[in-house]
Formats: C-alpha cells, sequence, structure tokens
C-alpha cells in the first residue's frame, strides 16, 4: 500500500493515487467482511456441536 502525502491532494495524479487508494481500502474492506462472515458461520456451528442435540 502505497503512502499518501498532502500533495497528492494538489495534483492530478495525486488525486488519482487517492481513488486508487480509496478502490483498494473498500476492497479490502468487502474481502474481509466475507471471511469475517464466513468466521462467524463456523463459529455458529461448532457452538451448536458443542451444546449437542436438542432436546424437545
Amino acid at each position: 500500500m502505497s503512502l499518501l502525502f498532502r500533495k497528492d491532494f494538489d495534483t492530478k495524479a495525486g488525486q488519482e493515487k487517492i481513488i486508487k487508494t480509496i478502490h483498494k481500502l473498500e476492497t479490502k474492506i468487502h474481502e474481509l467482511e466475507i471471511v469475517f462472515h464466513k468466521l462467524q458461520k463456523q463459529e455458529e456451528k461448532v457452538e451448536r456441536e458443542l451444546q449437542g442435540p436438542e432436546k424437545y
């Protein structure tokens, strides 16, 4: 990940760099949300297995 500097806000190339950086961050956040959701599902499954069969 590249560092952003104050001058990046002042130039067209710098602004494009900022936009690309934001896009990369949004993509990474989305990937992490997917992983987090999968981990939540796995945790729920393990908790159900540890509780044993449900009694009715």
